[in-house]
């Protein structure tokens, strides 16, 4: 008689496997999965648990609509903002940090010199059972203007079944601070109730004067937050402050003391009833900045401004990094996303679209400022706008002249133009809107009108390539691509009188004799090569078009289905795609494009409709994985992806609510680079991050599963047999998990019970962090199937291993 054996339910690090035979699937691989990674977040170890959370990067809702743009630009100015930045990185503290001397108040305890576990990119609390306090004091801020707003940031992370305080000390005496005598005493107070979510937080802002407490301005109580990872942020206004916890404002008062000090510092402390030797950090924080106004500033500083387009209207991040509304009566249409690309520190928009007026029969008068029709219309009862519309006049005759003019006066019959358009003749004209511009030194939004030949017109996208624009995908034409002349953004004219290198060009991309397909999508890869795609071909512009540049096809078959879905690889590689599924074009981009997809998901990633779904991809630097965003212009459910770049894996994702898909998504690259984060735009009008160590998206519970196998219990399809015992280790800080275990005469029949919501599994219960009690469900067949589930509201999991004692009991008996 065959004697019991084990074995393991491993978890499946290699992802979705949809192509191959259920019973001959590749090790390591799954048959479903939601909302997991193979690579957990609390210490990054290949394991397996809950993906990351996210939640609002910036407090503003941009619309009540999806957000339509998100960009970036590098500006230099007198004025503006310095970011400083410590993210624990290192075996010891920088030297600018010193241990504070004076007590914790209502604790009575000293904080003592610096404990910090900075060798792994964090300071944090001892590992020791009962932990006391730990901090640090900021050398003085000597070029801090306090006049002017400045804000700190901390990503703090917190542990359930503990009492986590996080202390900030500002406005202390620039020679021998300490918050107790001059400055502001700030304490984040976090409760834990039984189990991983956090019952309570609170706190209070105690301001001190010459050793006497002035004042002690409380927290808003009734919050709750989940423990795991939150922003953690502090503005301070002269006697203003506003203080928040991701997207929880716990305080917004005006303070009547105005302590003048400039330095800053902050502390630890946790009371815990977590082991010493729990496999996670205790309570931490790793990253801490401080952003302000430099004092006595002359010389130009580069520095990163972040701008979002919604309903229509730009806003634009101020210096202490809140999105604010452009004020203008400039706008964009706010039924799209669009693109935009920042060139020579200006931010250029793909406005398009919204036709207001077309015409074959417009006159143009003497003094070319006038246009007229030579049948009967109206102009003032047609919605436009002087401020966002503009005139294109096409097709001209006599001594009319083509191009993009402003409007300066709508009459009943008639427009004035803001500039002349020739002398005497006729022509066509449409009226629509044109691309922007940011200045955002200047601070203005304009309508971008060309210098010279006439300015991109009708183009939904918009990119930059070798010192120049680049402009495709055309309303009418969505075939030709227009670029600017070199380093003159506003340069047009392609038949200049000397025909120069670097004049402004335009052309297709087809074989010889062959009509061109619409271009999808344009992407340079700095300054190399360009890559033009459609929906069934790439080719690729290397170097300058008009000196000495080559077009080459590199793929008559594979093309990108819009144009954002694309990102860049840790190695430069192009990822995209296609409507085959993922693919790639390696660095160079002088061989074709390779599928990514295909050989797993067959069919999930094919023939996406660009016309219901919008589609964004971004390469995550921080988690080495590609985010593949599917989502409904209207609202519905649907399964985004992570691929996981290490292992080559697809992981399904899932938003808890249509309000947060993202519509519009970016690399947000920071001048605090413990903000660096793939950043989205959703449908509800916010901008969202992922955050590491975050157990929630937004304020919505992360439903996360996997199945694990099937397995033969018999040890073969042939034979049968008994599961009985089953053995589980979860992380040590990992949350509670359901189990239910299913069994059938076929792979196919355990994993179609397994993955049907009706179906009773043969035997289920719940599994707890570290290593559990052995469960006895004496399952008897041919293959078993092990569902793992997150329960309820208890925060992120973490997958250590699964083993089973199994019995053969021989040829499996067919009836």
């Amino acid at each position: 008689m065959a004697e019991p054996r084990t074995i393991s339910f491993p978890f499946p690090l290699l992802g979705l496997e949809r192509r191959t035979n259920i019973r001959n699937a590749p090790p390591f691989s799954a048959v479903d999965a939601l909302n997991v990674r193979p690579i957990e977040q609390a210490e990054g170890r290949q394991r397996g648990g809950t993906r990351p959370g996210f939640q609002k990067a910036f407090l503003e809702q941009l619309s009540t609509g999806p957000v339509q743009n998100l960009a970036q630009m590098n500006i230099a100015s007198v004025s503006g903002s310095f970011t400083w930045v410590d993210t624990f990185d290192g075996s010891s503290m920088l030297s600018v940090w010193t241990a504070p001397t004076f007590l914790i108040v209502g604790d009575s305890a000293v904080l003592p010199a610096v404990a910090s576990d900075a060798s792994s990119g964090n300071f944090s609390t001892a590992r020791t059972p009962i932990l006391g306090t730990v901090g640090a004091i900021r050398d003085d801020f000597a070029d801090l203007d306090t006049s002017a707003a400045y804000v700190v940031v901390m990503n703090v992370y917190t542990h359930e079944l503990d009492q986590n305080f996080f202390y900030v000390f500002l406005k202390m005496d620039n020679t021998t601070p300490d918050a107790l005598q001059d400055g502001l005493f700030i304490e984040l107070k976090f409760i834990s109730t039984a189990g991983p979510t956090f019952g309570s937080i609170s706190g209070s802002v105690k301001s001190y004067v010459g050793g006497v407490l002035q004042n002690t301005y409380n927290f808003a109580g009734g919050n709750t937050v989940t423990n795991g990872g939150a922003i953690y942020k502090i503005v301070v206004s002269g006697s203003a402050i506003v203080i928040t916890l991701n997207d929880i404002v716990l305080l917004d008062t005006t303070l009547s003391e105005s302590q003048s000090g400039r330095t800053v510092g902050f502390g630890i402390r946790e009371l815990s009833n977590f082991p010493a030797n729990h496999d996670v950090p205790f309570t931490h924080i790793d990253t801490f900045s401080l952003r302000y106004q430099p004092t006595g500033q002359v010389d130009s500083v580069q520095r990163r401004q972040f701008s979002g387009i919604g309903g229509g209207d730009l806003y634009v991040e101020d210096d202490v990094g809140a999105m604010i509304l452009h004020s203008s009566s400039v706008n964009m249409r706010a039924d799209v996303t669009l693109q935009a690309i920042e060139h020579l520190s200006k931010l250029y928009i793909a406005d398009y679209g919204d036709q207001r007026a077309g015409r074959t029969d417009g006159t143009i008068s003497a003094d070319g400022l006038t246009l007229d029709t030579s049948g009967a219309f109206t102009f003032n009862d047609k919605g436009i706008d002087l401020n966002v519309h503009v005139i294109e006049i096409f097709d001209v005759a006599g001594g009319a002249v083509a191009g993009i003019y402003e409007i300066s006066t709508i009459n009943a019959g008639d427009l004035i133009l803001s500039t002349s358009a020739g002398t005497t003749g006729n022509c066509s004209f449409r009226i629509e809107r044109g691309p922007k511009v940011y200045d955002p030194v200047a601070d203005t939004l304009t309508a971008f009108i060309a210098t010279q030949g006439i300015a991109p017109f009708g183009y939904a996208q918009v990119t930059r390539y070798l010192d120049r624009l680049c402009w495709a995908g055309h309303l009418r034409d969505g075939r030709n691509w227009e670029q600017s002349r070199q380093g003159a953004p506003d340069d047009y004219d392609f038949f200049p009188s000397s025909n120069s290198i670097g004049r402004a060009v335009s052309g297709q991309t087809s074989l010889a004799g062959v009509l061109a397909a619409p271009v999808t999508a344009q992407i340079p890869h700095t300054d190399d090569y360009m890559v033009y795609a459609s929906l069934n071909s790439m080719w690729v512009l290397r170097g300058d078009a008009t000196s000495g540049g080559l077009i080459d096809n590199l793929s008559r078959v594979i093309g990108i289905v819009s144009e954002n879905a694309y990102a860049f690889g840790p190695e430069g590689e192009l990822i995209f795609l296609s409507r085959d599924g993922l693919y790639i074009l390696p660095f160079g981009g002088t061989n074709p494009p390779v599928s990514l997809s295909a050989e797993k998901l067959p069919r999930e990633l094919k023939n996406i409709d660009t016309t219901l779904f919008k589609i964004g991809i971004e390469y995550d630097i921080n988690d080495r994985g590609v985010h593949i965003f599917l989502t409904p212009l209207t609202s519905g459910n649907i399964k985004h992806f992570w691929f996981d770049w290490s292992l080559k894996g697809f992981w399904p994702v899932e938003m808890p609510s249509s309000a947060l898909e993202p519509f519009v998504t970016t690399q947000f690259a920071s001048d605090d680079v413990s903000s660096n984060a793939i950043v989205f735009g959703c449908r509800d009008g916010f901008i969202r991050r992922f955050l590491p160590g975050a157990n929630q998206d937004d304020v919505f519970e992360i439903t996360s599963r996997v199945v694990l196998g099937p397995l033969f219990l018999g040890g073969s399809a042939e034979d049968e047999g008994i599961l009985l015992e089953l053995e589980a280790a979860l992380g040590q800080a990992s949350a509670n998990v359901s189990w239910e275990l299913y069994v059938g005469d076929t792979p196919e029949q355990a994993v179609s019970s397994g993955l049907d919501a009706s179906s009773t599994p043969f035997a289920s219960g719940t599994f707890l962090p570290g290593l559990n009690r052995s469960e006895r469900p004496k399952a008897r067949g041919n293959s078993v199937l092990l569902v793992i589930q997150n329960i309820g509201s208890t925060g992120s999991w973490v997958f250590n291993e699964i083993f089973a004692k199994v019995k053969s009991l021989g040829r499996q008996r067919i009836a």
